[in-house]
């Protein structure tokens, strides 16, 4: 997938996709049929696809089944390059499709960027999408790794990509109620009973319908590009003391670490921590690393993220950096000390 991936965006770079023809047939076809479709099966891949032949004459570029007159995947095809101030439009035909004949999913493309959307939701189309892919712009890794998740027929098959499609778009409804609820959470940490922040957007976005861990929206308000929190620069390792009760001054104290978190029962270092670095060593992206373990886990990328950054002291910048260094077995032995003999044992 990957060698086939870094083809394409070859071939893009050189401008080898001349029109929506070798968009259909040379790049989209191509990926779908790496992906586990048929396509020699007109049943299973069907181009030039009608919704209703016996009352108009719309016609989906490609569409994919497992089984007879029950679509999966509806994709649109344009010419590179062609998505740009016309994705209103193009969604309102997709709608239109989806009207009387409903694919699972419906996807834009023009080779480059494709566009996801959950087409069995409520609400206004263009509020359906739940992932977008830039295959000249994002890591390879992510690529095959999304790809594989949201359009590979086995994760149709067995109802994968169905599922992990509802917790994406979930996750974005939910990352712009905490957005809405930021402002507010920032005035209500002075006021009685004076909850800390984190808290005040977990309450605000519960209000709103929506719930998030007090960690998820640590990590949010981290994240965010309007945050009134400083950090420390990436290059620079917190200094770590010991504290009184043999944790790490700063920092949760240490015997939190072998807590067991959740109905899971998963522990911070062994089944985050340890994994994400490996893998990032093995030259996966931190956020491939980090998407391998929720699916591993079967638990939120917000806590993987959270339990690898924010429950360390550290932002996601600091932790890329740390593994990229070669810093990170330092630091984790500093700041838990009484592990160093397992730190070492798994890291080095």
């Amino acid at each position: 997938m990957k060698d086939m991936l870094l083809d394409i965006r070859q071939k893009l770079n050189e401008g080898v996709y001349k029109n929506e023809e070798h968009v259909r047939l040379s790049l989209v076809g191509r990926v779908i049929q790496r992906l586990g479709w048929d396509l020699w099966n007109s049943q299973e891949v069907n181009s030039e696809f009608a919704v209703l032949p016996q009352e108009d004459q719309s016609r989906v570029d490609l569409a994919l089944f497992l089984t007879p007159h029950s679509p999966e995947v509806f994709i649109e095809v344009k010419p590179v390059g062609k998505l740009t101030g016309n994705i209103g439009r193009i969604e309102r035909q997709l709608r239109d499709y989806n009207r009387n004949n409903t694919a699972l999913f419906s996807i834009i493309t023009d080779g480059r960027k494709w566009l996801f959307y959950y087409s069995q939701t409520g609400g206004e189309f263009s509020q359906k999408r739940f992932k977008t892919l830039d295959i000249l712009e994002d890591d390879v890794d992510d690529l095959g790794m999304f790809f594989r998740m949201f359009l590979s027929k086995e994760k149709f098959s067995n109802g994968t990509a169905e599922r992990e499609a509802k917790d994406y778009l979930q996750l974005g409804r939910k990352q712009r109620a905490m957005e809405d609820a930021l402002p507010k959470a920032k005035r209500l940490v002075s006021e009685t009973p004076f909850p800390t922040l984190p808290q005040a957007v977990v309450d605000l976005t519960k209000d709103a319908g929506y719930s998030v861990s007090t960690e998820e929206a640590s990590q949010f308000i981290q994240d965010s590009p309007s945050r009134d929190i400083v950090q420390a620069t990436p290059s620079a390792i917190p200094a770590i003391t010991p504290a009184d009760t043999g944790g790490i001054s700063g920092f949760p104290n240490e015997s939190r670490t072998h807590r067991q978190l959740g109905r899971k029962k998963y522990e911070k270092l062994k089944h985050y921590v340890f994994p994400a670095i490996r893998m990032m060593r093995g030259k996966m992206s931190h956020s491939a690393a980090f998407e391998k373990i929720r699916i591993d886990l079967g638990v939120r990328k917000q806590t993987v993220q959270a339990e690898c950054t924010t429950c360390l002291g550290i932002s996601t910048d600091q932790f890329r950096q740390y593994v990229s260094n070669n810093q990170i077995v330092d630091f984790l032995k500093r700041k838990y000390p009484s592990r160093k003999a397992e730190i070492q044992r798994e890291l080095e």
